[in-house]
């Protein structure tokens, strides 16, 4: 089982900044913050990357970490396991934010 990931949760680009990612829904929440879901990573916006030649600006793509059996409306909640591409390069999670709820 995996923890789920919060509005509080942190996630890092290939160069190393951290960056949060904004929960769209507000029907969910753990620990007092809202759930993120997948449409969220891919609608981010990555604005703390300060690599000076290429920065990263979005989420291109999840490659895992969705869960399969917890989901908010009809969009996947994100599980600290998910990980995939920046416009850059890979992005993975840093922290869940939160230890109360997990899911798979």
């Amino acid at each position: 089982m995996a923890a789920v990931l919060t509005a509080r949760s942190t996630l890092v680009c290939p160069h190393g900044f951290v960056f949060s990612v904004a929960a769209s829904q507000k029907l969910f929440t753990v620990d007092g913050e809202f759930v993120v879901v997948g449409g969220d990573l891919l609608k981010a916006s990555i604005t703390t990357c300060a690599n000076p030649n290429v920065k990263c600006t979005k989420i291109a793509s999840i490659i895992v970490g969705l869960s399969t059996t917890l989901l908010v409306g009809a969009d996947q909640v994100v599980l600290d396991t998910a990980a995939g591409l920046t416009n850059v390069g890979p992005w993975k999670v840093q922290l869940a934010g939160q230890r109360k709820l997990e899911a798979v």
